[in-house]
């Protein structure tokens, strides 16, 4: 039996200032990046330029893109070009896309939510709209015959899309362990606890807990939320590990670990 090693981190927002690893990081196969590293294409780069560096010691990255990631674009072009310039780089970038990697089936994509995890879809995407406004205001989407403002309803099309899309995979039946990584959370448990009973909380996870009980992947990887967490729902691990903002020695979250590594066993040679 063979293990896939996954070094899992999300939320370094670099494009908010600089921030570096501390020395000594991990040797793993896979890093898998769940979003909110660097707006697009920068993402790419910074990936490109820690791997050429022997900074980041992987054989492959994950790479999903978070809300963040859009910030000042938009959302189709910057997501078809940094798609083109991660292929040529060897970086897999997801939405709505499967890779296996050593035996192992990432799926992975965004998420965005339902704003309903509360109850209320309604009051959820009224207090997105008022407290974490910057999603409606800085992402662009092409609409028609011109680039509009990002809208909730859109990013409820975009999320029950990812859901379809996720169900019709999981439902294909794989000889090895999947991990699904998205940038949104799964459940409410994904949530920061000291937040959770906010109204806004709706625009940072969805209730799939139905989805992970009917298809028990082995991982589930997010990020998003400021606020680690790690917990099973049945024999599906759910994982996030952010740093959050902040700059080298002040991060957000005091949770962060920079060197957190899971092991997954595969019958893959490789």
């Amino acid at each position: 039996m063979n293990v896939l090693k996954l070094w899992i981190w999300s939320d370094l927002h670099q494009e908010i200032g600089r921030w570096e690893f501390p020395a000594r990081l991990p040797r793993a196969d896979v890093a898998v990046v769940a979003g909110d590293l660097h707006r697009l294409p920068d993402a790419v780069d910074w990936l490109v330029r820690r791997l050429d560096a022997g900074i980041l010691k992987v054989r492959r990255v994950v790479l999903v893109p978070g809300n963040h990631e859009y910030y000042r674009r938009e959302m189709t072009n910057a997501l078809r070009r940094a798609r083109t310039e991660a292929r040529d780089l060897g970086i897999d970038l997801l939405d709505g896309d499967e890779v296996v990697i050593g035996g192992v089936r990432f799926l992975g994509g965004t998420l965005w939510t339902d704003y309903a995890i509360l109850g209320d879809a309604e009051a959820g995407m009224a207090a997105c709209l008022d407290k974490i406004a910057n999603d409606y205001s800085l992402i662009g989407i092409e609409d028609g015959g011109g680039v509009r403002r990002f809208t909730t309803e859109r990013a409820l099309a975009l999320h029950r899309d990812y859901v379809n899309w996720l169900a019709e995979r999981l439902a294909v039946p794989f000889q090895g362990p999947t991990v699904v990584v998205t940038h949104h959370g799964p459940t409410l448990a994904s949530t920061d606890p000291e937040r959770r009973d906010e109204a806004f909380t709706a625009g940072f996870a969805s209730d799939l807990t139905w989805l992970i009980e009917r298809f028990q992947p082995d991982l589930w990887v997010h990020g998003h939320t400021h606020a680690s967490c790690d917990y099973r729902i049945g024999r599906t691990r759910v994982i996030c590990n952010p740093k959050g903002y902040g700059l080298n020695g002040d991060e957000e979250n005091r949770g962060f670990e920079p060197r957190l590594v899971v092991k997954l066993e595969t019958g893959a040679d490789e």
